[in-house]
């Protein structure tokens, strides 16, 4: 076999002595994220001593920002734009950025965190009388109501102002800040307040001083406001309630800054417009303009017309979704032409909006174009001109990546031009599932997003030298998208997985992957009536067959379990989830366990709709359901089993138990009985967990969570069947991490890839495994050493067999064998150590039948 060069030995030697040593041998656990990092995910490991992660790998994302909603981009002093997303960025938390127009640079300026700097932006930011600009984070805050902040650009200093407490100022501010004439900052929160349905409120700069002006109170002054105020010619800020009134359907209201009083000047029918969801916008001859999202003679929306000196209501235009578009969730935005400028959000050729303009001189309506997915997509935020006279702008979604573009318009030639894709993910986005260590000793996974269509990939990962390589990308039809699942290594030593959409049908498909000639073939398309939308992974049982599940499709499209037979490429429905019989929406993988039989767990169906625990025998196709949850047991899981070294089964719910964040339980197959082990609790110990329960060699169980934690990112804890004890290990907070979806943690050798250490020899052995593959005896022989004992390890690096050879009459045996029949079907390293030899060449691969 292969030799190791004396160099390489004593680098790997170094390397192992450290962790042997300083490190004292603890387990070393690797997992992954979807979100956080530098935007995308990250890789990262921990030792299970240790209270803190190392990343490993970072996922990048260029042009961070995702999400935009209400924005209207903001043109600063020094010539540079600037913007708010909603989500995207490091904490997946929205982003401020700059943008010029002169060298197309799109810069991320501020990731927003949640409570230090807020979260979710959805308005604009301003820039007042003393240069700095100011905006207001939807949600985040201390108290996660949202906060007002202040960024200098000349310095890209951000500092927070205040923190809305709901009730006393209002919450969750939808819109932005208008300065008045007074010099004065005056803006809405959505909801919050003394009726808990939004505020008007003025802030002051140098003071940074707040005061509550009005607390909305439905009928009689509409509430919900969404969007900002104006100022019109008489002093005075009018604005819009997107709710309440007289009919329920919002109104235009009336705010006198000088007398501190409120007067509601229309109430929306239904008939001639309801629900604005943005601003007016002021026109000529003290008439102001503006969208209703819903009603008018479609019911697709209006554009409207309100005279502020006879305070009149005039429906200009009626919406008629597929020619015109539909349902304007945005403002009007007035030109130097005098022309407005407006975005629908449905409709059109395409149905994802459509961009037009209104003369509100000839009262006249055109439909400049339809949006599609190439130039943006279903726009919420309104447009904004430059000094050089063209419009820019932002799109909810759309472009490459489905996050949305920043768009340039030129009035003059009404061309549309696409300048920047927001989240580019070349190399992946959103690691869903988890690691899998194949036979290379590389690291496999998935991305659910990223990649060159945005429809994720499959990529590679040494976990030794940290070297991560895209080697797929998924892209729709011919091999499937947004896979959520884990990778297998089978028998065949091929990798197989599947994805969640895509292939002939859009439903998804089964993959197989060959590591050696990195290609990727589509087995199989699902089809609803088989099954659709497959978001766990595969497993191989000990009969050579691959069984899976779906969470959609099948007679009652709740999901089917599944059998692929990877010699024949034959696809066999075994079980219809029906719902209150045996579950529905199966969101995991199964386990064989001991008995050979397979159990898994459905998110909902049952007696309670709250999900079941189920058993399958591959043999005879009889399925049971063996458990029903019910809430106080745990409730709606996504995670699937795991079959630990006590016999048990250990699993997890995303919801349920005493706080309803979720439940570890403990399930005996043998005796059918279930018992909860622990209730997960938000901020001590995380909730909602959606992976699977991992069992280090250290006889302890760790696992990930979503949500919750100090950040309310996710946790990663401990869990000890012994003393039946849960540890948080660790809070994500976005730079280390975020948001790990159904991922759950592996566990890496001591020295991935190193030699084994045993004295402080160099003393090598050639040897060979036969029969290999093998179904139960294997033999150990061509020794040169005399053999001590065989270790037997599976995928993931954890010992699942060994056999000592004790000296007969003080001679060790040369040739060595052992059973091998209580393992499943898959792959496995065998390991043989020596009585003299301590670093050795000494681990070959086994496939067992």
């Amino acid at each position: 076999m292969k030799r190791i060069s004396y160099q390489s030995i004593l680098s790997l030697l170094v390397f192992c002595i450290f962790f042997i040593f300083k490190i004292s041998a603890q387990p070393t656990l690797i997992g992954m994220t979807s979100s956080g990092g530098m935007g995308a995910g990250n890789i990262f490991s921990m030792f299970t001593g240790s209270t803190s992660v190392s990343s490993n790998y970072s996922l990048s994302i260029e042009n961070q920002g995702a999400r935009l909603f209400y924005t209207r981009l903001t043109e600063a002093s020094n010539g540079k734009i600037y913007g708010l997303t909603a989500g995207g960025g490091g904490s997946a938390s929205g982003v401020l950025f700059e943008y010029d127009t002169t060298s197309n640079q799109y810069t991320k300026k501020v990731d927003f965190d949640g409570s230090v700097k807020g979260a979710s932006p959805l308005g604009s930011l301003i820039q007042a009388s003393n240069g700095k600009l100011y905006g207001l984070s939807g949600h985040g805050g201390a108290f996660g109501y949202g906060v007002i902040f202040e960024y200098d650009a000349g310095t890209n200093t951000f500092i927070k102002k205040l923190d809305f407490d709901s009730t006393s100022m209002g919450s969750h501010p939808y819109g932005s800040f208008l300065q008045a004439n007074n010099g004065k900052l005056y803006a809405l929160t959505y909801d919050g307040g003394q009726y808990g349905r939004g505020t008007l409120f003025e802030y002051t700069i140098g003071s940074n001083t707040f005061s509550k002006k009005l607390d909305f109170n439905n009928i009689i002054t509409g509430s919900n406001p969404p969007g900002d105020l104006i100022q019109a010619p008489n002093g005075k800020l009018y604005g819009l309630c997107q709710y309440g009134g007289a009919n329920g359907f919002g109104v235009i209201f009336e705010y006198d800054i000088n007398t501190n009083s409120y007067a509601k000047k229309w109430d929306f029918d239904g008939t001639t417009g309801r629900n604005p969801y943005g601003s007016p916008v002021l026109g000529a001859n003290s008439k102001i303009y503006g969208l209703a999202a819903y009603g008018g003679l479609n019911g697709s929306g209006v554009l409207f017309e309100f005279d502020l000196n006879s305070f009149s209501y005039l429906d200009k235009f009626d919406f008629n979704s597929p020619v015109s578009g539909g349902n304007p969730i945005s403002s009007l935005a007035k030109a130097s032409n005098g022309l407005l400028y407006g975005f629908t959000y449905f409709g059109g050729v395409n149905s994802i909006g459509t961009f037009f303009k209104f003369d509100p001189s000839l009262s006249v309506f055109t439909k400049i174009l339809d949006l599609n997915d190439a130039i943006g997509a279903n726009c919420r935020s309104t447009p904004m001109q430059a000094s050089n006279g063209k419009l820019y702008g932002v799109t909810t979604n759309g472009g490459i990546y489905g996050s949305g573009v920043l768009y340039q318009y030129n009035i003059s030639n009404n061309n549309l031009i696409k300048k920047v894709d927001l989240n580019i993910s070349a190399e992946g986005q959103s690691p869903f599932g988890s690691l899998f260590k194949a036979t290379n000793d590389n690291l496999y996974g998935l991305t659910y997003a990223g990649g060159v269509s945005n429809m994720g990939v499959l990529f590679e990962f040494n976990p030794l030298s940290n070297t991560y390589a895209k080697k797929i990308d998924f892209t729709g039809l011919l091999n499937g998208q947004n896979p959520q699942g884990t990778l297998i290594q089978a028998s065949n030593t091929k990798l197989y997985g599947m994805t969640s959409a895509g292939g002939d049908y859009s439903v998804g498909v089964l993959f197989e992957y060959d590591i050696t000639s990195n290609t990727l073939t589509k087995k199989l398309d699902f089809k609803d009536t088989l099954g659709s939308y497959a978001c766990g992974s595969l497993i191989q049982a000990s009969n050579g067959k691959l069984y899976g599940m779906t969470y959609y499709g099948g007679l009652n499209a709740m999901g089917v379990l599944f059998e692929y037979d990877i010699i024949t490429n034959t696809y066999v429905k075994k079980v219809d989830f029906n719902g209150a019989l045996n579950g529905s929406s199966p969101a995991n993988s199964l386990i064989q366990a001991t008995n050979n039989k397979l159990y898994g767990m459905t998110q909902y169906g049952g007696t309670n709709n709250l999900g079941v625990l189920f058993e399958f025998d591959p043999a005879t196709s009889i399925f049971s359901k063996k458990l029903d949850f019910n809430g106080s047991n745990g409730s709606t899981t996504s995670s699937s089993l795991l079959k630990a070294a006590n016999g048990k089964l250990y699993g997890l719910t995303q919801s349920g138990g005493i706080n309803n964040d979720g439940v570890l339980f403990e399930y005996d197959f043998v005796s059918n009985v279930y018992a909860k082990k622990f209730d997960f609790s938000s901020l001590a110990s995380g909730r909602n967990p959606s992976a699977t329960l991992y069992e280090a060699s250290n006889g302890k169980m760790y696992g990930l969570t979503p949500y919750g934690g100090v950040n309310n990112k996710g946790v990663i804890f401990e869990y000890d069947p012994i003393s039946n004890s849960v540890i948080k290990k660790l809070d994500f907070n976005g730079s280390n991490g975020g948001v790990p979806q159904q991922s759950n943690l592996i566990e890496l050798p001591t020295c991935i890839g190193c030699i084994e250490i045993k004295e402080n020899k160099l003393i090598y052995a050639d040897y060979q495994l036969c029969p290999n593959p093998a179904m139960d005896i294997i033999s150990v022989s061509g020794l040169t050493d005399e053999i001590q004992d065989i270790e037997i390890y599976n995928s993931e690096g954890k010992l699942v067999l060994e056999k000592e050879f004790l000296a007969n009459n003080n001679q060790f045996l040369r040739n060595a064998e052992i059973n091998i029949s209580s393992l499943c079907i898959g792959l496995y390293i065998v390991a043989v150590n020596f009585k003299n030899s301590s670093i050795t060449n000494n681990k070959l691969k086994l496939i067992k039948q």
